[in-house]
Parts: structure tokens; C-alpha cells; sequence
């Protein structure tokens, strides 16, 4: 059975690249793979020097459970993870865990898969709710699409109803400087 899985992570740091151009935060992020075969789990994820500082003490209790992008709740989404399991030759399988940090003030929004402001996104809190999208990554049907207006209908209540309808403000009035009169201009 071929999964389109492996596909989609290797094209992941296209769709970094894509981010929601909204909000044109990076996403600040370990390179380095940390294989979680749990019994040499580390303390820590492997992330960037001074994390703490954006996100505050970090609790890693996050494990990997099935392949895709998971937002991290105990850490208010801050942190997001990718999980990518592999077969070696011997039959054994190795779970893969990506720790990524948001960019300062962002959080992972687990209906795009993108970091982007709290408001954007899906509320930590409801974050779970949606780790469902990640078997549509997985699929082998080229009709299931990443979302579907069902999930989107899903979401919308929990972000506000405001993000999908955004209307264009009338634009301001141009400000218009005083002109200064110099002594030197005729006074009519």
C-alpha cells in the first residue's frame, strides 16, 4: 500500500514556504530529526536556542502516535510536531518526531497546518478536534481533498465566523499636509 504521506513530507518545507501570507510569520524550527522509539526519548525536543523565552517553560509530554503534523496543546500550540514512521530492513519501525517552534506571538492552526495569529487559527483548546485531517494526507483517494467545506463549516464557529468573510474597509481619506506659508511667498 503506497502512502502519499512520505510525498507530502518531503514537499513540507515548500509548504512552509507557503505560509498564510496574512500573517508572514516564520516558522522557527529544529532541522535536526529526533527518532522517539520511546526509550531513548530526551527531556527536551530538539529545538532552538532560547525556545523558553518565546514559549515559557516547555513540558515535552508530546508522543507521536500516527504520521502527520500535530499541533503540541501543552504548549499552547506554540510548538507543533511532525510525526513520520519508517520500516527498516529488519521489519522494525521507528516513529520519526519534528519539533517546530511558531514564530513570536503565532501559534500551529491545526486546520492549515500553518503557524498564524490566535485569531486565525482554530483555538488551542479545540486543536485535537481536528488531528483527524491528517489521515486525509495519508488517503489514496485523489478525491479526498486536504479540507472540504465541512471542515471548514466546522471551524469557522471556533475562529469567528469574520475570518472567512473579510471585507476590504473603505480606504481612508489621504492626509493631506498644511502648507506652510515662508516668509518669503507673497501673501495674497
Amino acid at each position: 500500500m503506497k502512502h502519499h504521506y512520505n510525498t507530502g513530507l518531503r514537499n513540507f518545507q515548500t509548504r512552509l514556504a507557503a505560509l498564510d501570507e496574512r500573517s508572514n510569520c516564520p516558522v522557527v524550527g529544529s532541522a535536526l530529526a529526533k527518532s522517539t522509539s520511546w526509550q531513548d526519548k530526551k527531556e527536551k525536543y530538539a529545538l532552538p536556542e532560547g525556545a523558553e523565552l518565546l514559549v515559557g517553560p516547555i513540558r515535552s509530554t508530546f508522543q507521536c502516535f500516527a504520521n502527520g503534523y500535530y499541533a503540541d496543546t501543552d504548549n499552547n500550540c506554540q510548538i507543533f510536531h511532525i510525526c513520520s514512521s519508517t520500516d527498516s530492513v529488519d521489519g522494525t519501525r521507528t516513529q520519526m518526531q519534528y519539533s517546530f517552534l511558531c514564530g513570536n506571538q503565532t501559534i500551529f492552526n491545526q486546520l492549515t497546518f500553518t503557524c498564524t495569529y490566535p485569531d486565525d487559527a482554530v483555538p488551542c483548546v479545540h486543536a485535537q478536534d481536528f488531528y483527524y485531517l491528517n489521515s486525509h494526507i495519508e488517503s489514496d483517494d485523489p478525491e479526498i481533498h486536504f479540507l472540504d467545506d465541512q471542515d471548514v463549516q466546522r471551524a469557522a464557529p471556533l475562529i469567528g465566523a469574520d475570518t472567512y468573510s473579510r471585507r476590504v474597509e473603505k480606504p481612508v481619506a489621504h492626509y493631506q499636509p498644511v502648507r506652510r506659508r515662508f516668509d518669503f511667498e507673497k501673501r495674497k
